[in-house]
């Protein structure tokens, strides 16, 4: 794969993208810390709370990944770096705010070492009970470096998703116009789909036509372009393929074949215009 023909963030900062992505953050790690904190305390199910752990730390990236698009930054490394920042923040906030609950409102403390104290002495005698058995000790303070790397991670992960669209450079602004052709027959050879396509070729796309009706496996091709110049074009292309359970629920999984082939806007409109017919001769089944 010729990697210099897919799009890539620039790797662009600037000043504004820091301020923002860290007072988004951190203000939505404090103030949910502290609601996270109590939940964690009064939450009977031990298996809710994990639910509620990881969605604490989704929250916190979301909200650093809107800061990192708000502020235009290009860099998913720097992104996902403040996100787990904001994130070891928002985990330090719901400490304090758990042992406050969990003191019965007794004890209110601020210091990291203060915190550290408490954590052990509390995991003498365990904090939480499941199936009749208490982690104290070693594997308490196991589990809750677990949550730690969880909602540090979650918070570092989604925050990158904030900026998954391409920036125009040109025109200094996010590219969110997007044209969807979706079902389409299934790439049969994506080895040699990529090949055709890196070498200018757009073909593998333009012959697809509109699948079987009921179709259980089908190609979808995403166009993205800049709509305030005439740069900044790219093709995306995933396939998937659709499976029923013994309870006829269906489920659909996408595997990506290309993302942001760069192409030119001669070969986005070539695409763009290709008239769909529907073939009964091609394959429904995987």
């Amino acid at each position: 794969m010729n990697k210099a023909a897919y799009y890539k963030h620039s790797g662009t900062v600037g000043s504004t993208g820091p301020i923002l992505m860290t007072v988004l953050g951190i203000l939505t790690g404090l103030i949910g810390g502290v609601i996270y904190g109590f939940a964690m305390q009064y939450c009977p199910l031990i298996y809710l709370n994990a639910i509620i752990m990881i969605g604490f730390g989704c929250i916190v990236g979301v909200a650093t990944g809107m800061g990192a698009k708000k502020g235009k930054v290009r860099s998913n490394t720097v992104v996902m770096i403040f996100g787990a920042i904001t994130g070891l923040i928002a985990i330090y906030a719901g400490w304090i705010s758990w042992i406050y609950a969990f003191t019965q409102q007794k004890i209110l403390i601020f210091s990291p070492l203060d915190i550290f104290e408490v954590a052990t002495i509390i995991a003498e005698k365990g904090a939480w009970s499941i199936k009749g058995a208490t982690p104290t000790g070693v594997v308490l303070m196991g589990l809750w470096g677990i949550e730690l790397l969880c909602v540090v991670g979650a918070a570092s992960y989604i925050a990158k998703n904030g900026i998954s669209q391409p920036f125009c450079e040109r025109c200094d602004k996010w590219v969110e116009h997007e044209v969807l052709l979706t079902p389409l027959t299934p790439i049969l050879d994506p080895g040699q789909f990529i090949v055709k396509l890196e070498s200018g070729d757009m073909t593998p796309i333009t012959e697809l036509v509109l699948p079987p009706v009921n179709s259980k496996i089908y190609s979808t091709v995403t166009l993205e372009h800049c709509d305030s110049c005439t740069e900044n074009y790219f093709v995306s292309a995933t396939i998937s393929t659709i499976t029923e359970d013994k309870d006829k629920k269906e489920t659909t999984n996408t595997v990506e074949i290309l993302k942001r082939l760069i192409i030119t806007r001669n070969q986005f409109d070539e695409i763009k215009s290709m008239k769909l017919e529907r073939s009964d001769s091609q394959p429904s089944q995987p």
